[in-house]
Parts: structure tokens; C-alpha cells; sequence
């Protein structure tokens, strides 16, 4: 509200005046009597000071004129002012009005695509493959269906289990979980749900909170399949269903699930050779016009070392604007071939990296069937991961579930 006030005064104008003379404290009672709006009024040594709307100044020549005060301008605050200070400079006006026009036009499109959470698909795989449904940097906002984004890509990677699209100012965040993360059961709104299962398993632990368990240790379940229901019968004293409550369940569930695992490589592979020939400047790009600084000669072959930045306007509301510093490093290729000593290490490090990942998530590793062999170039490392996991996830309660 005090915000509100401030913006009014500042586009209606003000002034901020000094009254002299013996007969002030009577002005400022008949400025009242005449519903002239005075605020800030302070008394400074021999004189007052006070703040009066621009519209109300014609109505204190009167109260001047009875009282015999002097009155001298200090300020003058507010819109009309500039708009009379830059009346004769059109083109500076038409800039500002042609630049809030942008903005707003600029505002309707999507500018930046964020994601976060993951780790085994990177930001370019997922931004490549929402190009390829129709979403992409430039898009309008009208044009963005945050349900069918979330539906198409947990139908296209059956790793994510979990997808949230956010479309917020010009931009649009996706958030997302893995097989491999607890996911978050927890409902604010706590709409009536049932809790599913995420994978494949065997119950080892089942702690539920709300809701009817569907299963108990040493079952055997497969993913999708309703571990806790939402739906609780109440009985009577002889056991019979008195009423049937809808509630958002809660459970903590753990299962065994066995893992697929494999990766491969050749053992043939290039080495990158750094000439020490380089070249780096300075670029701004506006949509898709870009102007560098040393375009004119390329390599042949370079790595290209960008630090972008994109211009915004607060947090939400990003601008097709870019600028940055790149720098080219030239290189030549080498060809090399991996021993079968290197290529063994090489594979069992990075199944070691794929444990740290699992044991980050809280996820315990019972046993590694995974077998390493080197056959027809390539290295191939394949077999079983047992692992001890949460497998839970939220699900609206089914017309099947309400039913029975």
C-alpha cells in the first residue's frame, strides 16, 4: 500500500516547498480547509518544509495572499517533470518507448532453458531432445505445455522417474529425478494418493506412516505396482467396512533391486595434440547475429573455450542478449590403442565412479556381478548390480482404487 502511494505521487508530481514568514502555521491551516495535500512537513530553524501535489498548487495563491508568507520551490519530483525536461528530445522519448516494447515483445518468448538434478544424461542430451519435440530458446510461452513436456520425457528416458517443468518469466526450468534418487513422496498439498513402486524388487523394509500397506518384506514387486494405498477401509466391531477415508499415504520402503549394468569402449582412440597456436577475443550476440573478434581464419581443428554471459532483467526474466570471451586452441590428432592392462583399469574406474554416484544417493551396494573382458577391439564391461534402494513414488489414486 505505502508502495502504491509512492508510485501515485511520483506519476501525478509533487514539489517540495519552504514556507517563511510570521504567518506560516495559518497558511498550512488554511491549505487543509482548501484539502490541499501536504505531507512531509517538518520544521527546520525559522521555517517549514513540506511536500505538496503538483495539481494543488494553484490552490494556495489564495491562502499566500492572506497570510503574507514567502514560499520558495527546493525540488520538483515526478513524472511530469521529465516529461517536460525531455519534451523537445523526441528521439530520446521514442528510444525509451521503443525499448519498453521490446521488453514486453521479448517477454512473450522463451529465452533460456535450464535444468537441474541428474547426472547421467547431460544438459546438451536433454536440451537436444526437447529441441526435437518442439522446444527450444525462442519459443513462445503460449506454446509450452508443462505436462506434455513432463510426459514425453518420462516416456522417452526410463531412467527419470520424476519430471517437473517450471515456466517462470522468460524462462523455463526442468526439474528431474533418477531411478537412482530417493524420490520425494511428499504431497503440499496433500491430495489423497497412493505410493508406487519405481522399480522392479524385493521388499527388505517397509515403514508406512498413512495409508493401507499392499505389501510386506520379501514380497516381490514390479515397478509401478501400489506398495501403499491411499484408500482406508474403517471397520466395525465385526469387521465389516463402516466408511472409507482417501488419505495421502506416507511410507518409507526399501526393496532389492537387481541392476543392468554395462559400458563399452574401443580400444582404439584419439589423442588431442596441442599446437600452442591460439587466438581469443571478445563477442555479443542479439538473437542469432553474433559479432567476434577473430572469425576471419579459423583452424582446422581447435577447441573453443566460451564464457557466456546472458543479460537479464531480475531472476525470472532473461533477454535473447549475449556476450563473453572465447579463445580458440588449435590441435592435431593422434591415434592411439589402449593395452589390455589400460583398457581393464580404465573400465574398472569407471565402475567405480558409478558406485561413488550410487553410494551419494544413499544407496547400498550388496553385490557386483560385473565381469570386464576385451574381445574384438573393444572393452565390455557387463553383468548384475544388486543394490538395496528406495522405491517409492507418489501416484493420484486410481478410480480402480476408489472403487474397491
Amino acid at each position: 500500500m505505502i508502495i502504491a502511494k509512492s508510485t501515485a505521487k511520483y506519476l501525478i508530481g509533487y514539489i517540495t516547498i519552504r514556507i517563511n514568514g510570521l504567518g506560516k502555521e495559518r497558511f498550512i491551516n488554511l491549505c487543509h480547509n482548501r484539502e490541499v495535500s501536504i505531507w512531509n512537513l517538518k520544521y527546520e530553524d525559522d521555517y517549514f518544509e513540506a511536500s505538496i501535489a503538483l495539481w494543488d498548487y494553484k490552490k494556495i495563491k489564495k491562502p499566500l495572499k492572506k497570510t503574507h508568507v514567502h514560499i520558495d520551490i527546493i525540488n520538483r519530483i515526478g513524472l511530469p517533470f521529465i516529461i517536460n525536461k525531455y519534451k523537445k528530445r523526441k528521439m530520446f522519448i521514442g528510444a525509451v518507448l521503443l525499448f519498453t516494447i521490446a521488453i514486453y515483445c521479448m517477454s512473450l518468448f522463451i529465452w533460456d532453458i535450464s535444468l537441474s538434478g541428474g547426472y547421467s544424461y547431460t544438459d546438451v542430451e536433454i536440451t537436444s531432445y526437447l529441441k526435437s519435440i518442439g522446444v527450444y530458446e525462442g519459443i513462445k510461452k503460449d506454446n509450452i505445455n508443462c505436462e506434455d513436456i513432463e510426459s514425453k520425457i518420462r516416456n522417452n528416458y526410463k531412467d527419470i522417474t520424476w519430471v517437473s517443468a517450471e515456466l517462470t518469466g522468460t524462462r523455463l526450468i526442468i526439474h528431474i529425478k533418477e531411478n537412482f534418487d530417493e524420490i520425494d513422496i511428499k504431497n503440499p498439498t496433500n491430495e489423497p494418493q497412493d505410493i508406487i513402486a519405481t522399480s522392479d524388487g524385493e521388499i527388505v523394509s517397509i515403514i508406512t506412516r498413512t495409508g493401507t500397506p499392499k505389501v510386506k518384506v520379501g514380497d516381490r514387486v514390479k515397478k509401478g505396482d501400489v506398495l501403499v494405498s491411499g484408500v482406508v477401509n474403517i471397520l466395525d466391531d465385526s469387521k465389516e467396512v463402516k466408511t472409507t477415508e482417501y488419505v495421502c499415504s506416507d511410507a518409507d520402503i526399501y526393496a532389492k533391486v537387481d541392476y543392468e549394468y554395462k559400458n563399452q569402449f574401443s580400444l582404439k582412440y584419439e589423442e588431442k595434440n596441442y599446437t600452442g597456436n591460439t587466438k581469443s577475443g571478445k563477442y555479443i550476440q542479439i538473437f542469432d547475429y553474433r559479432i567476434g573478434t577473430y572469425y576471419f581464419n579459423k583452424y582446422d581443428l581447435y577447441d573453443l573455450y566460451k564464457k557466456e554471459n546472458q543479460i537479464h532483467l531480475f531472476d525470472s526474466l532473461y533477454l535473447p542478449i549475449y556476450y563473453g570471451n572465447e579463445s580458440m586452441n588449435e590441435y592435431e590428432i593422434i591415434k592411439k590403442e589402449y593395452s589390455i592392462n589400460d583398457a581393464i583399469r580404465i573400465a574398472n574406474e569407471d565402475l567405480e565412479k558409478f558406485f561413488l554416484k550410487l553410494e551419494e544417493k544413499g544407496i547400498q551396494i550388496i553385490a557386483n556381478n560385473v565381469k570386464i573382458d576385451v574381445e574384438n577391439g573393444a572393452c565390455i564391461s557387463s553383468g548384475t548390480i544388486t543394490m538395496i534402494k528406495p522405491i517409492v513414488m507418489g501416484a493420484p489414486i486410481t478410480l480402480e482404487g476408489k472403487d474397491n
